[in-house]
């Protein structure tokens, strides 16, 4: 069995300004087993969006259109995110694969004098021919490694 755990954004904060809050629930359990993750598994689910706090919605709307023409994706599977509820101006993408072993979330930081386009290809990991792009179906990241314990953890950001 495993802890069940519950993460809830009270509120968007990007550098410098900060002032983000978040409230974790972690809900314990008897005894914690091993896993090891080394495939993701077919992917049962893809999704990207674009979240753009206290700057224009076309910023957000140029990354997903990128997104969309990166991976072939429709537009079913992206969404624009714009919000006031932050202490200063912040971006950033997310793009999401829901596989049968894994969930992997990869992203790319909006920040001064780099554009839209190049923060949604940077995320998809257009560049190098990343892992979304290619459609991977390895666990991303440089630390993807298994434990002695079995433990897993592969995080690419």
């Amino acid at each position: 069995m495993a802890p069940r755990i519950e993460i809830r954004l009270e509120k968007y904060g990007f550098y410098p300004a900060g002032g983000g809050r978040l409230t974790a629930t972690v809900e314990p359990c008897e005894r914690l087993s091993s896993i090891c993750l080394l495939e993701r598994g077919e992917i049962d689910r893809r999704a990207a969006v674009a979240i753009v706090a206290n700057l224009p919605r076309s910023i957000a709307q140029r990354e997903m259109d990128t997104i969309a023409k990166l991976l072939n994706w429709d537009a079913g599977l992206i969404e624009v995110v714009e919000t006031r509820d932050s202490a200063g101006p912040g971006n950033i993408v997310l793009i999401e694969l829901v596989g049968g072993n894994v969930t992997e979330i990869f992203c790319g930081f909006g920040r001064v004098g780099a554009s839209a386009e190049t923060v949604a290809s940077e995320a998809a990991g257009d560049r190098a021919g990343g892992p979304v792009a290619k459609g991977s179906n390895r666990i991303a990241g440089p630390k993807a490694a298994c434990s002695p314990e079995g433990a897993a953890l592969g995080v690419t950001c």
